[in-house]
């Protein structure tokens, strides 16, 4: 039976997996959502993720691994 909800060929999995699913280095996976959340959150790109605290990059990997284990356990 045909999935009704399926992507259009050559959008999402059906054109090959995603960042999320292939990635082989969760640790590279984590740095890449973190530093596009904490980026996200200056769009004029004032406050880069070279220069944010320790402080802050600890809050924003953690964020991004929480977001990163919702997405594979959904």
């Amino acid at each position: 039976m045909a999935n009704d909800r399926a992507a259009p060929p050559g959008i999402g999995h059906n054109g090959g997996g995603c960042r999320l699913c292939e990635s082989e280095d969760r640790n590279a996976l984590i740095e890449h959502v973190a530093q596009a959340l904490w980026q996200s959150r200056e769009p004029d790109g004032g406050w880069s993720w070279e220069t944010a605290g320790d402080h802050w990059r600890r809050i924003f990997r953690q964020l991004a691994e929480t977001a990163l284990d919702a997405m594979r356990s959904s």
